[in-house]
């Protein structure tokens, strides 16, 4: 009898030490994910910023080549993703591609219709420069609400997995 308790606390501690090795090695596994994520949404987010800076430099030439870089960076930062294999299902994947159709929407929508009134001919009246903060305004809150949505499931995947997310 004692011998079998004896068999048996070995075989808990065994497994006990396997489970937090298991785990320990799933925690990296999806810190790696993470960063994999973060590494392709961060490529798209400079793109980003390099577009917003063209259009605050007031070259239309600039702002059109900016874009089109922006576009290029989204098309890329998809491939990537799509080839990116599952890490615990596809949800981390699907919440990367909502943003990147955030992203997406505010360069062919919002900051192309800045663009279309930067390229008019002669001085900007009063309506467009309202039209102007107006674009600016709903991108941002556009960008605002899509961050907020893909933060909120990046904490929760961090959560989940034992890491803290850091900047």
């Amino acid at each position: 009898m004692k011998k079998n308790l004896q068999i048996l606390a070995v075989l808990t501690i065994v497994l006990f030490s396997s489970a937090i090795t298991a785990f320990a090695q799933d925690s990296d596994a999806a810190i790696e994910y993470n960063n994999q994520i973060i590494g392709i949404q961060s490529k798209v987010d400079a793109s980003l910023v390099d577009f917003i800076t063209a259009i605050e430099s007031d070259d239309v030439s600039l702002m059109k080549s900016a874009k089109a870089n922006t576009l290029e960076a989204l098309k890329t930062a998809n491939k990537e993703i799509s080839a990116l294999e599952n890490f615990d299902g596809t949800e981390f994947k699907k919440e990367l591609k909502v943003l990147l159709k955030m992203y997406k929407g505010l360069t062919t929508k919002e900051l192309t219709s800045v663009i279309k009134l930067l390229s008019k001919e002669g001085d900007l009246t009063d309506a467009d420069w309202e039209a102007y903060d107006k674009y600016f305004d709903d991108a941002l809150n556009k960008y605002n609400a899509g961050f907020d949505r893909f933060n909120a499931y990046q904490d929760k995947f961090a959560a989940k997995w034992g890491f803290a997310i850091t900047e």
